[in-house]
């Protein structure tokens, strides 16, 4: 009987020293994509806010944190007083942006709306002129933003944080901006800066924004057809200075240059953001963001904001980056995933089977909240939303066989520990 307890004894042993070493392994993994998430900018985690993730992300399988930290993965915190622009987060493109621009790509997603635009030119009842409007400026943001060519559709919603104080345009498509407004609204404030996005829209929209000043300066000339001096001044002040001129941009297809002139937190030089950026700079200056994972051009980070750290924010931006990393670095397995992760996110909305209402938003909050789910609520996940608790779990394994560890061994080492602890 004493042998066999010994013999007993020495295998609880090992067995807890073989479960402490994939805590271990877990906890290194966090702590090494918590110091290279290190910028000095940023004061970093505070010691409860590192044992929260500690916490909160040793709940993660070990196979997934190796693989994590391998693809590079940082993690940082914003504390409060800090700011964006502080984290090494954006992509300033100065001297790069004109590399982005396609002119020729936009051309050709100009000839594509040509019915449209048609259609805008022939329709004179006011209503349904503007819904033709509405609908090609909704058309063509969408081709944008599928075919990147350095160019967007209008849109005042940063001027808030570009020029602040400014009179909105309101992105209505029967209004006809001129070209210094637009460059206002991108935070183009200096003649060096409404120079240089003068250029780009030139660049951008070739012939036609030549068409749309020369009808503009038509239109207006002959309102003023009655007042040979006005129409005289106009005239003048249209050639000395065409960025006066309105534009109707909607019928014309004029695009504006994916950039904007974001001014330094620290009074340094400007930044040159796409709206990628800009929309990242807003959702954290009206603090809707808690969390948001970085990836575009090389960058890896996940940001955690400060009174988030303890939730399970960690776990979900982690979620975005098993699901958009696998979806690129590995295509053929994630090829057979995406048609069931988009069957299975529309069923669950029609039959209110989503795990938490923000999962509703799109696939990839679906994808992010079921794999926070999946480590903080496995059986709730399971039992509401079985199919994305599989498709999660295929997920988990792949990250776990990527690393080259045996998920089901450490599983089972693990709860062996746990008997062993409790015998």
């Amino acid at each position: 009987m004493r042998i066999n307890s010994q013999i007993g004894t020495l295998v609880r042993h090992q067995t807890t020293l073989l479960s402490d070493g994939i805590d271990s392994g877990k906890e290194s993994a966090i702590e090494s994509m918590i110091e290279d998430g290190y910028t000095p900018s940023l004061k970093g985690p505070d010691p409860i806010q590192r044992e929260q993730l500690h916490s909160g992300l040793s709940k993660v399988d070990r196979g997934v944190l190796l693989w994590a930290r391998q693809q590079g993965v940082k993690i940082q915190v914003l504390q409060k007083g800090e700011v964006l622009e502080q984290a090494d987060v954006l992509r300033d493109l100065t001297g790069k942006f004109e590399q982005r621009i396609d002119s020729g790509k936009v051309d050709q997603i100009a000839g594509h709306l040509s019915d449209l635009s048609e259609k805008i030119r022939t329709e004179n009842d006011p209503e349904e002129n503007k819904k033709w409007r509405i609908q090609k400026r909704n058309r063509l943001a969408e081709i944008l933003t599928a075919n990147p060519c350095g160019a967007a559709v209008f849109t005042p919603t940063f001027a808030p944080l570009l020029a602040p104080g400014l009179s909105k345009l309101l992105a209505d498509p029967t209004e006809t901006p001129t070209l210094k407004a637009l460059a206002l609204h991108h935070g183009a404030d200096s003649p060096e800066e409404q120079k240089q996005f003068y250029q780009w829209m030139e660049k951008l929209n070739g012939k036609r924004l030549a068409t749309a000043r020369e009808a503009g300066i038509q239109e207006k000339s002959q309102l003023l057809s009655a007042r040979p001096d006005a129409q005289k001044r106009w005239l003048d002040q249209a050639e000395k200075h065409p960025e006066l001129v309105p534009l109707d941009v909607t019928l014309h297809t004029i695009v504006v240059p994916d950039a904007h002139f974001f001014p330094s937190h620290d009074g340094g030089d400007e930044l040159l953001l796409d709206r990628s950026d800009m929309s990242s700079i807003k959702g954290w200056s009206d603090n809707d963001f808690r969390g948001q994972w970085f990836f575009l051009e090389g960058k890896s980070h996940i940001l955690v904001r400060d009174d988030a750290v303890g939730l399970d924010t960690p776990t979900h931006e982690l979620g975005h980056v098993v699901d958009m990393k696998l979806e690129k670095s590995a295509p053929d397995f994630y090829s057979g995933l995406k048609p069931r992760i988009e069957k299975s996110f529309y069923q669950a909305r029609l039959h209110n089977k989503t795990v938490t209402q923000y999962s509703r938003a799109n696939p990839r909050e679906y994808i992010a909240e079921g794999f926070a789910a999946y480590y903080n609520h496995p059986q709730a996940l399971r039992e509401k939303d079985p199919e994305l608790h599989q498709i999660i779990k295929e997920m988990v394994d792949y990250c776990c066989q990527e690393a080259g560890v045996d998920k089901a061994l450490d599983s089972r080492l693990q709860r062996m520990s746990k008997d062993a602890v409790g015998a």
